[in-house]
């Protein structure tokens, strides 16, 4: 199966942090982060939905989800600044 738009999108996102010099540590851990971010919007079996198809509901409740696995604030910033370079 083909990658969806999304992941597209985020291969895409993750090369031009590479070309902009961007530390080896922030490529993976955005990467994971965002691999992450999608797959909590993905049914089983389906693709994940379209980039175009996130709003700010979506992300405050991804966000929630976060606070409910009792991930640290640190942890949570890192994934939400992920999201926030991937998005602009």
């Amino acid at each position: 199966m083909p990658p969806s738009e999304l992941e597209q999108r985020i291969e895409e996102f993750l090369g031009e942090l590479r070309r902009e010099n961007a530390s080896r540590h922030t490529v993976r851990n955005y990467a994971r982060d965002l691999r992450d971010f999608a797959a909590y919007f993905t049914p089983p079996g389906e693709p994940p939905p379209a980039p175009a198809d996130f709003d700010t509901l979506a992300i405050r409740e991804w966000l929630g989800s976060l606070y409910d696995r009792g991930l640290a604030p640190v942890s949570i910033r890192r994934k939400l600044a992920a999201v926030r370079s991937f998005f602009r």
